[in-house]
């Protein structure tokens, strides 16, 4: 009602109940139209929900928080602000890495902050690539341990590894 923007997420069965909507952010984003900044959900082996998100009720923001039933998200933190937008984020075990797109004065770069203790604590953002036209939004995968970023441009896909979390 209202516009509001905010996100919510579900856990989905194979059974023929319905699953229990929650939400996910509480920032009361008021926006008449469909925002296309979709958000991205990561799981740990033990069920912690990671998340990040777009939000522009308090000007353009990347939020980081850990999904709860019912309450507001834990660990919430601000990752990027005015020019962020598609997020993304990976996790394998403790280490949990996010990445963005920023636009600036140069063009549009790929952000990348990391996590080595769950999400309590992000390394400072770091620039993987430049462009300076149109880029897709960044995707990251985990393979051995390794995290990469994938994004594309005019000169096609590209994969930056990003390395190991602090």
């Amino acid at each position: 009602d209202g516009g509001i923007r905010d996100h919510a997420w579900a856990e989905l069965s194979t059974g023929v109940q319905a699953p229990v909507v929650r939400r996910a952010s509480y920032e009361n984003w008021a926006f008449e139209g469909c925002p296309h900044h979709g958000p991205s959900l990561a799981f740990t082996r033990d069920g912690t929900a990671h998340a990040v998100w777009y939000s522009a009720a308090q000007g353009n923001k990347i939020f980081y928080g850990q999904l709860q039933s019912d309450a507001a998200p834990r660990a919430l933190k601000t990752m990027a602000g005015a020019g962020a937008s598609y997020a993304d984020i990976a996790v394998d075990g403790r280490n949990v890495w996010v990445a963005w797109t920023q636009v600036g004065d140069a063009g549009r770069s790929l952000q990348v902050a990391a996590s080595g203790d769950g999400g309590a604590a992000f390394d400072a953002p770091r620039t993987l690539a430049t462009s300076d036209v149109a880029v897709t939004q960044p995707r990251l995968v985990v393979h051995d341990g390794k995290a990469y970023a994938l994004w594309s441009n005019a000169d096609g896909p590209q994969v930056r590894p990003i390395g190991a979390a602090p």
